[in-house]
């Protein structure tokens, strides 16, 4: 919990999976662990993402949700996902797109992994 704790002081943005934020609740004994990151450790951005089922950005002022997207291909696995969430994410952000925008493209790039085999698939056939 403290090497978590010192993580979480120096960040500003958080990206969590439904199990992390579960387990980051049962560590800091918290309901609400994007409420208490926003008012206890300072962060400024939390993603949420649910699988299949999605994801969830907040920000103290906006929180946006998306559904996800359907997967182009039943032979895909969700290596990789997590992490393609993260950098269409971040790429996002990094244009200043709304935060719609974000949450929306993030989901459909991890859609597009999590759709073909392996962790690292090319992205020559993705259209964004």
């Amino acid at each position: 919990p403290q090497i978590v704790d010192r993580a979480l002081a120096l960040a500003n943005a958080v990206k969590l999976n439904e199990n992390e934020a579960a387990t980051l609740a049962r560590l800091f004994g918290q309901k609400d662990v994007t409420a208490w990151l926003f008012e206890q450790r300072n962060v400024e951005l939390v993603a949420i993402t649910r699988g299949a089922r999605g994801a969830m950005l907040s920000t103290e002022r906006e929180r946006v949700e998306h559904p996800g997207f359907p997967l182009s291909s039943s032979n895909g696995d969700p290596v990789g996902a997590g992490d393609a969430f993260s950098a269409a994410l971040s790429l996002e952000l990094c244009r200043k797109s709304p935060l719609s925008v974000c949450l929306e493209r993030a989901n459909r790039y991890a859609a597009h992994v999590a759709s073909r085999a392996g962790g690292m698939p090319s992205a020559a056939d993705y259209k964004y």
